[in-house]
């Protein structure tokens, strides 16, 4: 309560699937469920390179750095 949304950085690295022709979608929906203006989401996708599980295709990993004002 009392905090509002400023912006949002996420970080997907996965082998598969390949994110570049879904990103835009992807920052369109969450800036919807976040009621905040498309601009405020940026989203970036990686690969591992073929390294660990990620790398392998098991699993993926996700990271979001979100800033909220009081």
């Amino acid at each position: 309560k009392n905090y509002s949304f400023v912006n949002c950085d996420l970080t997907v690295v996965a082998e598969k699937p390949k994110l570049g022709p879904y990103k835009l979608k992807i920052r369109k929906k969450l800036a919807e469920l976040i009621s905040c203006p498309l601009d405020a989401v940026s989203l970036k996708a990686n690969t591992a390179e073929g390294l660990g599980e990620v790398g392998l295709g098991q699993c993926l990993d996700a990271f979001a750095v979100v800033m909220i004002r009081k």
